[in-house]
């Protein structure tokens, strides 16, 4: 009998643990599939797979354009809206056919092979690029700012607000750096750091970026007071324009949307706005506690003649 009850026993035990074992795991065997090739305009090819590729081995050498006379060349390759669509900037089509060879891999690294054709275009790009990543808040010492698509790394114009000396550099044609030059210009704590993009850069085709407004602070923690004001012109509010918040030398840029305006500071002073819209510009003195309204009247002055 007690032999009996052990052998019970141990058939219970077996059948927990059992009960309890995972799922036996399997491999991903499946190999992407290219489903489709569109060329969005004259410098842009979409391609479009079955599932997520492994964006890290995506290579201008591991994928192919050609005609029977030539090569459309791959300048660069990156995700699109996911690692499923992918994003090729060529140099200019034309309006014939190309086939696509080639081969990928997805995240469990099966290999896809790339057999397939789509038509040029002449159509030129018109979207205009944005800021899908950029730094902002606090902990942060340096901007680094990811654009939508590839851009011209020739032209960047920025300032950094309070002025600081900074530089930047290209990881790529979609990431930019801008940091401090040296030890001597480093970001300081206990201040907010803006920084004001506008003009350029644009992306490969012309299209600019439109005016951009982010800051950072070195500080791991603070409690600012809010400041907000009103821009007016006469009674009406102002739609859109820009306003520098200044004390002693200028310590931010925002920009005014639907007539409002507002900041994060850092103690109880008065400070001064300046404050523009296309051919109108006001300035005053505001308070973080107090109704603040700063009223425009016509001028010429721009921003890059306040804040240069």
């Amino acid at each position: 009998m007690r032999n009996y009850i052990c052998f019970l026993t141990c058939i219970l035990i077996l059948a927990a643990a059992c009960a309890h074992k995972a799922a036996p795991l399997f491999k991903d065997r499946m190999k992407p599939k290219l489903m489709q090739v569109k060329a969005l305009n004259n410098r842009q090819v979409q391609l479009s797979f079955s599932e997520e590729l492994d964006t890290i081995s995506l290579s201008v050498k591991n994928i192919t354009f050609h005609s029977d006379s030539d090569t459309l060349e791959i300048i660069t390759l990156y995700p699109s809206l996911s690692a499923a669509e992918i994003m090729c900037l060529t140099e200019p089509q034309a309006l014939i056919t190309y086939r696509v060879t080639g081969s990928v891999y997805d995240t469990a690294q099966n290999i896809g092979i790339i057999s397939s054709k789509f038509d040029g275009t002449v159509l030129p790009d018109t979207v205009t690029p944005y800021l899908v990543k950029y730094s902002r808040g606090m902990s942060t010492r340096e901007f680094i700012l990811r654009f939508s698509e590839s851009m011209d790394t020739t032209e960047l114009e920025y300032s950094v607000i309070p002025d600081i000396t900074m530089e930047h550099a290209w990881q790529d044609l979609r990431t930019c750096r801008i940091f401090a030059r040296d030890t001597v210009d480093s970001l300081e704590y206990g201040v907010t750091y803006y920084l004001y993009i506008a003009g350029k850069p644009s992306d490969v085709s012309g299209n600019h970026l439109p005016p951009f407004i982010t800051s950072i602070t070195p500080d791991t923690a603070y409690e600012p007071y809010i400041l907000k004001g009103e821009v007016r012109v006469n009674d009406t509010l102002v739609s859109e324009g820009v306003v520098v918040l200044s004390k002693k030398e200028q310590q931010g840029i925002a920009f005014v949307r639907n007539g409002s305006f507002s900041f994060d500071v850092r103690d109880q002073e008065a400070y001064t706005i300046e404050a523009l819209t296309s051919g109108f510009y006001g300035s005053g003195i505001v308070w973080f506690d107090s109704v603040n309204t700063i009223l425009l009247s016509p001028s010429e002055k721009t921003i890059d003649s306040i804040i240069r």
